[in-house]
């Protein structure tokens, strides 16, 4: 079987699964999937950096929702119409 043959069966094997899909053409690219981390740090500067990022990212996620709670409480005060038996009346 030559590899055009073998590699269209394998696309095509896919169907409409699309992680496989991409599997089968990152193999054929020729990329790899392993992780590389940063050299020349040591392994508590990363921690350090990935630590920073995440508390800022949830500092931010916080800041946000406090500023849009704060939005829909100014956005839904609405002022208080005196009340009156005649308003009742009119129906």
């Amino acid at each position: 079987m030559s590899k055009v043959k073998y590699y269209t069966e394998r696309v095509e094997s896919c169907g409409r699964d699309m992680k496989t899909l991409v599997k089968v053409t990152r193999h054929l690219m020729g990329e790899t999937t392993d992780v590389v981390l940063p050299s020349g740090k040591s392994a508590n500067v990363r921690a350090q950096y990935f630590s920073d990022f995440f508390v800022h990212k949830v500092e931010g996620i916080r800041s946000d929702i406090a500023r849009t709670k704060s939005r829909q409480q100014t956005d839904s005060v609405v002022p208080e119409a005196p009340f009156s038996v005649e308003q009742f009346s009119i129906f």
